[in-house]
């Protein structure tokens, strides 16, 4: 799932972080990069030899130390994105360096690099039945835990909401070693700061279901449905503003229910 892009940014130029654990599973992981050149929004396809792009992983420890666990950095060489710098780490690290070219889909080049978590706790959703979208029950339930949001919202019903979001909330909370509390990662999905900030806000009606598209991802354990525009079910608009808030939270199937669990 994607996580981080720089396509705001005209130059390319871009750097940031974030704290990946509450995605993160026990075992086998993968990261990827995807590279354009920068000039591809003015129909300039060609790399540079100075384009780069870098993404290391790091482990962080109660004691305030960390160690970096995994690396992609994507150089150009012969016009060509690769990762052949990318560093390479023992074995005991679990995280090989394979297909340095990378897999191209039109424009984007695509690298992958699997790495090994061993100390994290074990999520809600990794052990999450698959929702599949050929499984009519499935997304009954899933379309059902839509509806059910869509209701809490045009009540504006936030301790019901909170409620929902609970067990992201408690999870987030965990993986951020509880600098933040639960009621800190709900009050950032914003709810409560949309509705004040649009005075005349309300409820979009949503779409038919069939113009949603269910994104997939870990296999089916975490999923969320959006339109052609990147939209969710889930949206408060202002005329007043003309602005629109779109949320856009992952469901699992969890002992038989569907549950907001990202």
């Amino acid at each position: 799932m994607e996580q981080l892009d720089n396509l705001g940014s005209d130059s390319g130029t871009f750097s940031s972080g974030f704290n990946a654990t509450a995605f993160l599973q026990p075992g086998e992981n993968e990261f990827s990069i995807g590279t354009v050149p920068s000039g591809a929004y003015n129909g300039d396809f060609t790399y540079h030899e100075n384009d780069r792009c870098e993404l290391t992983i790091f482990g962080a420890f109660p004691d305030g130390n960390k160690q970096e666990l995994s690396n992609l950095t994507a150089t150009i060489i012969d016009g060509k994105p690769n990762v052949k710098t990318s560093t390479i780490y023992p074995d005991n690290y679990k995280t090989p360096l394979v297909n340095v070219d990378g897999v191209i889909s039109h424009r984007l080049t695509l690298f992958t690099r699997s790495i090994y978590i061993k100390t994290i706790p074990r999520w809600r959703w990794v052990d999450a039945t698959p929702i599949r979208e050929d499984n009519p029950e499935q997304m009954k339930q899933l379309y059902r835990a839509y509806t059910n949001l869509l209701t809490l919202m045009e009540k504006r019903d936030l301790e019901g909401l909170n409620m929902a979001w609970s067990l992201s909330n408690r999870e987030n909370a965990m993986a951020d070693a509880y600098y933040s509390t639960p009621d800190e990662f709900f009050d950032a999905v914003g709810f409560e700061s949309t509705f004040k900030e649009y005075s005349d806000g309300k409820v979009e009606p949503r779409r038919e279901w069939h113009e949603y598209k269910l994104k997939s991802y870990m296999g089916g354990r975490l999923v969320q449905l959006e339109d052609k525009r990147g939209h969710s079910p889930l949206r408060i608009t202002s005329d007043e503003k003309n602005l629109g808030f779109s949320v856009l939270p992952y469901f699992s199937m969890i002992d038989g229910r569907v549950v907001v669990s990202r």
